[in-house]
């Protein structure tokens, strides 16, 4: 048993606190809690969670736990970030990233706006050609269905204008036609007064 194993000990039971109480305080299962007090970190599932735990404990019984570290030192095993190596993988982070190969990574880092706001002009593009090409479409219609139309009304028309044009012939052939009659008639006339005259 260590030094911290017994202190804890001694500090709980002098609160009246069993195992059991402590248990259902702290939310740690009493093997952990037994593992604290008896220095058997063995049990433990790591040693993150052996500080862990044994912050817990000594804030359960009322102990500073600042102090308990700092006290116990060498009794609490490190955590693992104390233990790792400075450098676990060849991945390197962008601090260790050279200055030269910055500016292309700033490239890369926009590449996927660029090529959104690229696809986003295409589709646009795609779009009003195929609008462009459907009010086409409806023009040539709307014009070869009126052409039609035109094309009728334009013969109604023309009828029309035949018809003015043979009634004005006919109105000026009847027209020339009494004035020729009456000419006729004058010189007729004429004749008639010249000869009672001789």
């Amino acid at each position: 048993m260590t030094e911290l194993g017994q202190r804890l000990r001694q500090e709980r039971e002098s609160k009246g606190l069993s195992l059991e109480d402590l248990q259902k305080l702290t939310k740690i299962q009493k093997r952990y809690l037994l593992g604290i007090e008896e220095g058997n970190y063995e049990v433990m599932p790591g040693k993150f969670y052996v500080r862990a735990f044994i912050k817990q404990y000594c804030e359960a019984i009322g102990l500073d736990t600042d102090a308990i570290f700092e006290e116990y030192k060498s009794d609490i095993p490190s955590t693992q970030t104390e233990d790792m190596p400075q450098q676990l993988s060849r991945v390197r982070s962008r601090k260790e990233i050279p200055q030269h190969t910055k500016g292309v990574s700033k490239a890369y880092d926009y590449l996927p706006t660029v090529l959104v706001v690229a696809g986003v002009v295409v589709v646009g593009i795609i779009i009003w050609v195929i609008a462009q090409n459907i009010v086409s479409d409806k023009n040539k219609e709307q014009a070869n269905q009126e052409a039609p139309n035109s094309e009728v009304q334009q013969s109604n028309t023309q009828e029309e204008t035949n018809e003015t044009t043979a009634k004005n012939d006919n109105s000026t052939s009847e027209d020339d036609q009494s004035a020729a009659d009456k000419k006729e008639k004058e010189k007729a006339e004429k004749e008639k007064d010249r000869k009672r005259k001789s």
